[in-house]
């Protein structure tokens, strides 16, 4: 048998990858000692490329800070596919191993996988590749171009054409290209883009190409890079919004100090005692619900990697009340059913559950003051507490974070406001007017947990909510349920009303619910043994508000009641924009979070050179 033609685990295909691709790449050389280094592949197939990149990335004492690994790929790769990629190279092993388990729910679209301690930065993008790429604002060092993955023909020279000036457009000048042809058509058309053809490694042995990114005239790029070098940042707020941006830049290697009026960190609406982290569906999937699952995915790798198991978060899984259980808007597939499933019997809850829903596999509950504190504990976070910023001062190209006594608090490169409604009272006008910033009060009541009939082992999501087993501090195990929603209400005391609606809510989740009123001491009026009361910030269209208003000052807020959903999206994506990294959820979802989505600038899209 030709070794050439067998498993894919063949020792000769991972020889191939690793002298065509990386090293018509010069790697590891291209990399050393930067601060991060941007990979764009054309073709993920079943990860064997990223797997040799991310071991040769490993092994490298003189590697970069991080490693980003932009990828396309026509369609999800199986977990089994990853594993008989490597098979056969127990150094790769592990490597597939753990990417087979992150590689969970790849619906089209983009998603962020952060690996090896968010040093390596996987964003793949599955479905049509030409599509994904006009979709990210990124400068890529080195291009895997794998021609028997384009799904063209050699001769197919418009589509050929296209792909190859979608990859070219993210080029930065000095970038270098590898491919498995060597096709004189191929190099006319990498020539007309800017790219100075090389020999390839493989010589006549393995046929191949390599090309260095020269373009003749300047790039079309618009958008500027706000400053790709790590400084020092203020991080104005410490409650899930302030913590996941202060936590995003400290990964970059960037001193940040979060200033923070309370005498604790999450001490406003991140302080909420447990929270459902739960992606929504509609019929249509609409943008808050693909918004929600690519912040989903980012913060349950955060609470899996920095977080206690069963002490902090559960992810055991999620029952969500419907009437119409099918209607999902999700396409059907095995990526979609690690997403929701319209089956009861999937549900461990399902006998004290509704009839009619959802089950959640990948969903649970979280303590947001914990994921704040894991944050803020990131290398590089200085938390400060009872500093209450009045203004915001610029001075010989730094920024000044002023209290009201004209005192100096910090001062930094850049600042990132994270202070929910108060942030309008240090953004410039006439920012804070468009966004209509709002209140949302919710209440909710708490319990001791205790076995009963018919009282659900495991979440309940629909018109309220039922969280079940959250350990307190004393080992005692809690329920909490609620909430209330009440726009315009900043106050944060404790209501009868809104106690009692959120009992006849939660019986309406199950009607065993009426048990548990033994467990909420003193009674039936709420006081915080049994209730717990906060306000959160939304904007008009319930999405967060996160980008940079100028080249020094940025934003996140308006999280409103998915701060746990939102949080890590929104800190990923300012800080891939100022880094010029991938975006974490490509352009289009970026734009939809941006500031400048109520009016004002938007920031321009990378141009590049689009055809030949």
């Amino acid at each position: 048998m030709d070794p050439r033609r067998g498993g894919v685990a063949s020792p000769f295909r991972v020889a191939h990858a690793k002298q065509v691709f990386l090293d018509g790449c010069g790697l590891p050389a291209a990399w050393s000692e930067q601060a991060t280094h941007t990979v764009l592949d054309t073709a993920f197939g079943s990860g064997l490329h990223f797997l040799l990149s991310w071991a040769l990335w490993r092994e490298d004492a003189q590697r970069s800070g991080r490693l980003h690994y932009l990828a396309v790929a026509a369609q999800a790769p199986h977990a089994e596919d990853i594993l008989d990629a490597v098979d056969a190279d127990p150094r790769l092993a592990p490597l597939a191993a753990t990417l087979s388990e992150s590689a969970w729910g790849l619906l089209p679209g983009w998603h962020r996988l952060s690996l090896d301690h968010s040093r390596v930065i996987l964003t793949l993008g599955v479905g049509d590749p030409v599509r994904l790429l006009r979709d990210q604002d990124c400068s890529v060092d080195s291009l895997f171009l794998k021609a028997a993955d384009l799904d063209v023909p050699l001769t197919a020279a418009s589509a050929r054409a296209t792909i190859l000036a979608a990859s070219a457009r993210l080029c930065r000048p000095g970038a270098r290209l590898a491919s498995d042809t060597s096709a004189s058509s191929l190099q006319a058309r990498l020539e007309r883009l800017g790219f100075a053809c090389e020999s390839a490694p493989g010589g006549d042995v393995l046929p191949g190409l390599a090309a260095r990114f020269a373009p003749r005239a300047p790039s079309r790029r618009l958008r500027p890079i706000l400053g790709p070098k790590p400084g020092r940042a203020i991080v104005i707020g410490a409650g899930l919004a302030g913590a996941a941006a202060a936590a995003a830049l400290a990964h970059r290697g960037w001193q940040v100090e979060v200033l923070d009026q309370a005498g604790r960190p999450a001490s406003g609406a991140s302080g909420l005692p447990a929270g459902l982290l739960c992606a929504p569906h509609s019929p249509d999937d609409n943008l808050l619900c693909r918004l929600a699952r690519a912040g989903l995915r980012m913060s349950l790798e955060a609470c899996v990697s920095q977080l206690a198991a069963g002490r902090d978060f559960s992810f055991e899984g999620v029952w969500e009340r419907s009437e119409a259980p099918d209607a999902h808007g999700l396409p059907n597939g095995s990526a979609a059913d690690d997403w929701v499933l319209p089956r009861e019997e999937d549900s461990p809850s399902a006998s004290t559950a509704p009839r009619a829903g959802r089950w959640h596999p990948r969903a649970g509950w979280v303590k947001p003051a914990a994921l704040v504190t894991a944050w803020l504990n990131t290398p590089g976070v200085l938390w400060r507490g009872h500093c209450t910023v009045a203004r915001l001062e610029r001075r010989d190209g730094v920024t000044l974070a002023i209290d009201a006594n004209g005192n100096v608090l910090a001062e930094a490169n850049c600042v990132i406001v994270c202070a929910a409604a108060d942030s309008r009272l240090l953004l410039p006008s006439p920012w804070p007017d468009r966004w209509a910033l709002g209140a949302v009060r919710g209440q909710i009541l708490r319990g001791e947990s205790s076995e009963q009939p018919g009282i659900p082992t495991g979440p309940i999501n629909g018109d309220g909510h039922f969280i079940p087993g959250v350990p307190g501090a004393n080992g005692q195990l809690h329920w909490f349920s609620g909430s209330s929603y009440v726009r315009g209400d900043w106050e944060i005391d404790l209501r009868t009303h809104e106690h009692e609606a959120n009992w006849e809510r939660l019986e309406r989740l199950f009607p065993a619910a009426r048990q548990l009123r033994g467990s909420t001491q003193p009674g039936a009026s709420p006081s915080e043994a049994n209730a717990w009361a906060g306000t959160r910030c939304a904007s008009r269209d319930r999405r967060p508000i996160a980008g940079w208003l100028d080249a020094q000052l940025g934003v996140s807020i308006a999280m409103g009641s998915r701060g746990l959903s939102f949080a890590a999206l929104a800190a990923e994506t300012l800080a891939a924009h100022w880094h010029d990294e991938p975006l974490p959820a490509g352009v289009r979802l970026s734009q939809a979070i941006s500031p400048g989505r109520f009016g004002g600038r938007e920031k321009t899209v990378n141009s590049g050179p689009e055809s030949e």
